[in-house]
């Protein structure tokens, strides 16, 4: 298995937060009611139910294996940022998809906001990464030259 260098080490430790969090919201509501008997209980701000934790558990544990290769990472960050974007839904209703239930919906967009923006974040890192290597990459060359 590849070692985790570089930005990938942040979207690993990324996901491994989010996950614990995750998990931390399902052990505090087990709880898989849905429409009106849905129910929620704040995590460190967020509310959470089963199907929430869940769908944190389903977007951020694959995470911990792509964060091994650029080639995987690249892509799940996307499809993270995609997936993380699904919670601004609470801008709408305080009951998405008749699964979550919001009680303090504006501490629910802001994490999905705030996740959202570390993920393109941990893009803008791999770019300059790369833009970093490739410069040194020409100096060498210039220098071997």
């Amino acid at each position: 298995m590849a070692s985790i260098t570089g930005w990938r080490r942040w979207l690993f430790f990324l996901c491994l937060v989010m996950s614990a969090w995750s998990i931390a919201g399902l052990i505090a509501n087990p709880d898989f009611s849905v429409g009106q008997e849905a129910t929620s209980v704040q995590v460190l701000g967020v509310d959470f139910n089963a199907w929430h934790a869940l769908a944190g558990l389903a977007i951020f544990l694959p995470g911990l294996v792509a964060a091994h290769r650029d080639a995987y990472a690249v892509p799940y960050t996307w499809a993270a940022i995609v997936s993380m974007s699904g919670g601004l839904l609470g801008l709408f209703t305080d009951r998405p998809l008749g699964l979550f239930y919001f009680a303090n919906v504006a501490s629910d967009i802001a994490l999905h906001l705030g996740t959202v923006a570390a993920f393109a974040a941990l893009l803008l890192l791999r770019r300059w990464e790369l833009g970093r290597s490739l410069g040194s990459m020409s100096v060498t060359r210039d220098a071997d030259g």
